[in-house]
């Protein structure tokens, strides 16, 4: 499996929490956002990766 996939395999979990978590009988929302947000930042470092440019860390 190259780096890219497996980025964008946890990405789909990520959108898969997401959604059963806005869907449930109890939604959960907040933790659905953060879900939904990770999966964004996963697949932008899947296609990152795709590219072969890694992302940039930044020092605090």
């Amino acid at each position: 499996m190259k780096p890219y996939e497996s980025w964008l395999i946890k990405a789909h979990h990520d959108l898969i929490s997401a959604k059963k978590l806005a869907q449930d009988e109890e939604p959960v929302l907040d933790t659905a956002i953060y879900h939904t947000q990770q999966c964004a930042e996963k697949a932008l470092k899947g296609y990152l990766s795709y590219k072969q440019q890694p992302p940039e860390i930044r020092g605090t």
